[in-house]
């Protein structure tokens, strides 16, 4: 798949630098940290971040993201700001639907900047620019308040809501369903 290994993430004067970078495996000890010093926080909405958290999981995660990059299946990206990894936007593809579902977290120190709607927005983008998809889809919690106003910022559609749709931890969350459409 033609992606680049650094995507500028645009922004007003005064933003900080940031960019999409590629997600490979010299993120993955930065990520790892990164990861582990958000857990609390991820843990509220990420049923995957209620599994053991070790720098191993972390490395085979990024080479599986890398192959499924490889055969066009992901676009795994870090984010980074002013020269560190501050969080994750990521999109898993479906070549056979042409769609795409992306994800995103930010670490704390590092929200409310207009880091994720930046990247979030340039993601779908690329998705759409490269012609990779025709549709971009967002599933969340329902119980998260931060991604229903991010993915109203993106222009996207609330669809509807899958009841107890997800194990978080020890509980059942709703699931939020959005989307976006290719422009014609």
């Amino acid at each position: 798949m033609p992606t680049p290994l650094s995507i500028p993430l645009p922004g007003r004067p005064g933003d900080p630098d940031a960019a999409l970078v590629l997600r490979e495996m010299w993120t993955a000890p930065a990520m790892h940290r990164l990861t582990e010093a958000n857990l609390d926080r991820l843990r509220e909405f990420e049923h995957w971040a209620h599994a053991e958290q070790t720098l191993r999981s972390q490395q085979a995660y990024t080479r599986q993201q890398l192959l499924d990059w490889v055969d066009g299946r992901a676009v795994p990206m870090v984010i980074e700001c002013d020269g560190e990894l501050v969080g994750s936007v990521g999109a898993r593809i479906d070549r056979w639907d042409n769609t795409a579902e992306i994800g995103c977290w930010i670490d704390a120190a590092h929200q409310g900047r207009g880091l994720v709607l930046r990247a979030m927005r340039r993601m779908v983008e690329h998705l759409f620019d490269d012609h990779l998809v025709a549709r971009v889809e967002a599933r969340t919690s329902a119980h998260n308040p931060r991604t229903r106003v991010l993915n109203e910022r993106l222009g996207m559609l609330h669809e509807g809501t899958l009841r107890n749709a997800s194990q978080v931890g020890t509980e059942r969350h709703d699931v939020a369903v959005w989307s976006i459409l290719r422009p014609a």
